[in-house]
């Protein structure tokens, strides 16, 4: 969401005003609502609007509701850029203009690695790989056994993307097993596969 405050704050009427805002291409669905009076011109690639007169001290707010584009696969920064110009004088022209920039993290993508082990005997292997477009990010990673033992902390080969961990079940049958990777800026991935546990001999 992405809001522009338009407040008059001269002695005048403002006429001729014209607000123009220049979103990203990455963000799509988007929806316009404003408090005023606003109509398109149609111009393109930005967004450019003719705004009602304001009256001395009158304000109101152009909401711009979005969501990022779910097939993007590069991190970064997006930057919203938007100007207001008018067809009189304007006393404060550095409040004219705005940059907002933002940045974008992508979420680790998990694929697992199925398993099977015998029961009371301890496994150790790779349990999923992962990719991250963010190639500065750093990646924590956690697993849940799906025997109602308790989550633990699994290890984490940075350049090779793997999460690798180890484990004993108790008892033989069939587990969910889920694995969680937590990249530095927040982002997380997550995958499920289950664990084939066999009696012991």
């Amino acid at each position: 969401v992405f809001v522009l405050e338009v407040e008059n704050d001269g002695l005048s009427v403002a006429t001729g005003v014209v607000l123009t805002s220049t979103l990203p291409s990455e963000l799509t669905n988007r929806v316009i609502a404003s408090s005023l009076a606003i109509t398109d011109t149609g111009y393109t690639p930005a967004y450019v609007w003719q705004v009602q007169d304001l009256a001395s001290g009158m304000a109101g707010v152009v909401v711009v509701t979005s969501t990022l584009d779910a097939n993007l696969d590069t991190e970064g920064v997006l930057t919203i850029t938007s100007q207001i110009a008018m067809s009189v004088s304007d006393n404060h022209p550095a409040d004219n203009s705005l940059d907002v920039a933002f940045e974008v993290n992508i979420a680790p993508t998990l694929t697992a690695t199925q398993q099977s082990a015998v029961e009371g005997t301890v496994y150790s292997g790779t349990l999923a790989t992962f990719s991250d477009p963010g190639v500065e990010d750093t990646h924590t990673a956690v697993v849940d056994w799906g025997d109602d033992s308790p989550s633990e902390a699994a290890a984490v080969d940075q350049g090779a993307g793997q999460v690798t961990g180890s484990h004993a079940y108790a008892d033989n049958g069939v587990f969910t097993v889920t694995v969680t990777v937590t990249d530095s800026d927040g982002g997380v991935g997550e995958v499920e596969f289950q664990a084939a546990v066999s009696n012991a001999a």
